[in-house]
């Protein structure tokens, strides 16, 4: 199993937010599903930031803040939800270890 180092995931995030899978795979080691994943799990843990920071503001909207290229967006916000549930249920699961 392939693993995108975080450091490649941030670079390529900060510098070109409209950077798609085939843009990255040049980097080494990095396949296209890799950095695919990669790319939509980033993109929606930054939405779901953005929402946290701005919760009157629509899913939608932060991806066009972001800057994120339409044809990405969908995937990013299917993302971006998962990551806010992740979120809303991790205090009950860090609870339950107890």
């Amino acid at each position: 199993m392939e693993h995108w180092p975080r450091s490649a995931v941030r670079a390529y995030r900060d510098s070109d937010p409209a950077v798609t899978a085939a843009g990255v795979i040049d980097a080494p080691g990095v396949a296209m599903s890799t950095a695919f994943n990669g790319l939509q799990l980033v993109r929606g843990r930054r939405i779901a930031d953005r929402l946290e920071a701005s919760p009157c503001l629509e899913p939608q909207q932060a991806a066009e803040q972001l800057g994120y290229p339409a044809i990405a967006r969908r995937r990013a916000l299917a993302a971006a939800e998962s990551e806010q549930c992740r979120r809303q249920v991790r205090p009950y699961l860090q609870g339950s270890n107890r």
